[in-house]
C-alpha cells in the first residue's frame, strides 16, 4: 500500500507519470483483488461464532464499522 501511495505521488510530477501510470494501476488492481478477497474470507469465516450465523448474523458483522477495518472476531 505504501508503495502504491508514492508511485501515486510521483505521477503527479509530469517527468515520471507517464512511465509509472502502468505500474500504479496495475498494484492498485491487486490491492483491490487481495483486500476484496480477504473482506469476503472474513464475512464466510464470520459464521463461525454463534452470534454471526447465518445470512442476517454476517450482515449484522458486516454493518459493524470494525469489520471494514479487519479486527479479529
Amino acid at each position: 500500500v505504501l508503495i502504491c501511495l508514492i508511485l501515486s505521488v510521483l505521477t503527479t510530477i509530469e517527468k515520471y507519470s507517464a512511465s509509472l501510470l502502468i505500474y500504479v494501476y496495475w498494484i492498485e488492481i491487486f490491492l483491490v483483488l487481495f483486500f476484496g478477497t480477504e473482506y469476503v474470507l472474513r464475512l464466510w469465516s464470520a459464521g463461525c461464532r454463534s452470534k454471526y450465523m447465518g445470512i442476517m448474523g454476517r450482515f449484522r458483522f458486516a454493518r459493524k464499522p470494525i469489520a471494514v477495518v479487519g479486527k479479529k472476531i
